[in-house]
């Protein structure tokens, strides 16, 4: 773009002016655009298709209909660039979320592992008593087992939770 600008006798300032081209986005393209360049040109060369018709640009002499392209292209892009903007806030705002349902699961799981430890230590304590307690009063075996499921179950399920937990920090 430098050689063909300099061969013309213009300066980035009048290309734009004469293009419609924003400033701005000559001089990005003339410093840090050879390897967009040369990305396009591969793939304009496996899927056999011009610039042009990479770009959806139809061809055209008239400097207006090239300018009203142009103009149609910068819209959609502000557009997509509006559209990003909503989605990046979306993801603040659900990333806060979830660090504070992170820190409610954490004080569930506190809660769940206390109750959990005090099931287990009634459990023995009350095993210990001979003459009272629930393991006298019900059937032992019956009473043991569903106390053990819910003891596995609380188990699994603190388990799973810190678990995904973890996993989720990961990422």
């Amino acid at each position: 773009m430098k050689k063909a600008r300099m061969d013309k006798g213009l300066t980035q300032k009048q290309l734009s002016d004469m293009s419609g081209v924003p400033y701005s986005a000559i001089t990005k393209m003339a410093t840090n655009n050879q390897d967009a360049l040369l990305n396009c040109v591969a793939l304009c060369t496996v899927l056999d298709v011009s610039m042009d018709e990479l770009f959806g640009l139809k061809a055209s002499d008239s400097k207006a209909e090239l300018h009203e392209q142009n103009h149609e292209l910068e819209i959609s892009n502000i557009r997509q660039e509006g559209n990003i903007k909503r989605l990046e806030e979306l993801n603040a705002m659900l990333t806060a979320q979830a660090v504070r349902y992170r820190t409610i699961i954490f004080m569930l799981l506190g809660v769940c592992a206390l109750l959990l430890v005090s099931v287990i230590g009634y459990v023995i304590f009350d095993i210990q008593l001979t003459t009272a307690g629930l393991f006298q009063s019900a059937k032992t075996s019956t009473l043991a087992g569903f106390l053990g499921l819910v003891v596995l179950a609380a188990i699994g399920s603190i388990g799973y939770a810190v678990k995904t937990i973890h996993k989720g920090m990961k990422k």
